[in-house]
């Protein structure tokens, strides 16, 4: 039936042989027009909701092909983890930015300037000099609740250098900037004992 319809002019012989049987090779399986009606293997269409539904009787597994589902999300992680030069370079400048200007300012508040590089401990720190109890930082064991403690604390901060709740809200939400400006600018900080 096929070879009737495909007409095709070959210079050899052999060419002519090789087409024949490339054409007699190909699949001509019908499907039942159950398949045909109800869509592509088993999937059915709901005019009403257009959404897909599974017919378990006629699915057959092992006839599709899922590589390139696993292909896509493997792709999407990985570009999505995927960091540029210039994105390392900055994040490590921000990150010794932000050291530097917590040694400052734990030196204005009497406090060891260290303290900024030692996990912890630097929180431990932040909570003291907002004039907070050390237990504050046990609130790291309770997520949501040490979010909470960080935000009063950088409020605490911002009134103990002299400074409004505005700045406050700037070290909370652009803290490489503001701690930049309390690490460096006049400002005094205000000891517990003297309030």
């Amino acid at each position: 039936m096929l070879e009737e319809e495909n007409t095709f002019e070959a210079e050899t012989l052999d060419e002519a042989v090789e087409v024949t049987e490339d054409i007699e090779a190909v699949d001509t399986t019908t499907y039942p027009e159950e398949e045909v009606i109800n869509g592509d293997f088993g999937w059915e269409t709901n005019d009403i909701s257009d959404s897909w539904n599974l017919d378990s009787e006629s699915l057959d597994i092992d006839s599709f092909d899922f590589w390139w589902v696993s292909d896509s999300i493997n792709w999407d992680f990985m570009s999505a983890m995927q960091m540029s030069t210039s994105d390392i370079v900055t994040s490590c400048i921000i990150f010794v930015w932000t050291i530097i200007c917590r040694w400052r300012m734990f030196e204005k508040a009497g406090l060891p300037g260290w303290g900024a590089i030692i996990p912890f401990y630097d929180i431990y720190l932040r909570f003291k000099m907002a004039w907070r109890s050390w237990r504050w930082v046990l609130s790291l064991l309770f997520p949501p609740l040490f979010l909470i403690m960080t935000i009063v604390s950088y409020f605490d901060i911002s009134k103990r250098f002299g400074h409004s709740g505005w700045f406050g809200l700037g070290l909370l939400f652009l803290n490489p900037i503001f701690i930049g400006i309390l690490a460096f600018d006049k400002s005094v900080y205000t000891p517990k004992h003297s309030a």
